[in-house]
């Protein structure tokens, strides 16, 4: 009989996602069915998640068995990721999540980032949305300590941060992944005697403030041969040009690709 997992994300799941929270939950439900897995996804918004939850919960009363859920979370709290971001489904999930530890189904979670938890937060999100959120994400902690047996993290160094203790042998790093690709490289790096790096991901301050990072790239293309590719949206680009281009020296590309890109 082919083994059976339940994957969990609180909104859609779609292959052209454009972020690495869009990919990430992609690529892991893809895994699982690489390695041998049949999938039951539980994912989308509420409504959605809802009808998922139902068929499982019918499957398993006639006899279906479920190895084990794995969760992926959200970067906003699991209550707000309606479209309208109002908590109409304020225990779907975790009900789900007790419904399943009672019948021995282990569950295993990424938490994805504690963004929250810092003064970059308070900078980036206004007040009256933070008195909403902050008790959510708090929310979310309680009921992963309650019902998750297993808590994956980026790195393990983000445990130390967590504000709820966990228990070591339940908690390991998770980074992310990538692809392997067989083309050949474009460029001779031992010919070319160029050091080229790339940087993938946002750019928008205070949480990427990459000015310091163009500074530096200023003062090294004075003395080394060196490439930066800086690839990021195009409106988080066109938001932050005015901050960004003064410091832009001709080795620095600025490109807006994603996903087969």
């Amino acid at each position: 009989m082919k083994k059976t997992m339940i994957f969990h994300h609180p909104l859609p799941v779609k292959p052209d996602g454009n972020s690495g929270s869009q990919v990430r939950p992609f690529k892991m439900a893809k895994a699982f069915e690489n390695i041998g897995y049949e999938v039951e996804m539980v994912t989308g918004y509420g409504a959605e998640r809802k009808k998922a939850i139902k068929k499982i919960k019918a499957d398993f009363r006639k006899g279906r068995k479920f190895d084990f859920i794995y969760s992926e979370s959200s970067t906003m709290p699991t209550l707000l990721t309606e479209t309208h971001h109002l908590p109409i489904y304020p225990f779907l999930d975790f009900s789900f999540f007790s419904w399943a530890k009672k019948r021995g189904i282990p569950i295993g979670l990424f938490y994805r980032d504690i963004h929250w938890k810092y003064e970059t937060y308070k900078k980036e999100v206004s007040l009256y949305k933070r008195i909403i959120s902050i008790p959510m994400y708090w929310y979310d902690l309680f009921a992963y300590k309650r019902l998750v047996d297993y808590l994956y993290l980026p790195s393990l160094r983000m445990k130390s941060v967590l504000p709820i203790n966990w228990d070591n042998s339940k908690v390991t790093s998770l980074p992310p992944g990538g692809e392997f690709f067989k083309e050949k490289l474009a460029c001779d790096y031992k010919h070319e005697n160029m050091i080229k790096m790339i940087y993938v991901g946002g750019i928008k301050p205070p949480l990427y403030d990459l000015v310091p990072m163009f500074e530096v790239m200023q003062l090294l293309s004075e003395i080394v041969n060196i490439e930066l590719v800086l690839c990021c949206r195009k409106e988080e680009w066109q938001s932050e040009e005015a901050l960004y281009k003064p410091l832009l020296t001709k080795n620095v590309k600025i490109v807006h690709y994603s996903g087969a890109e």
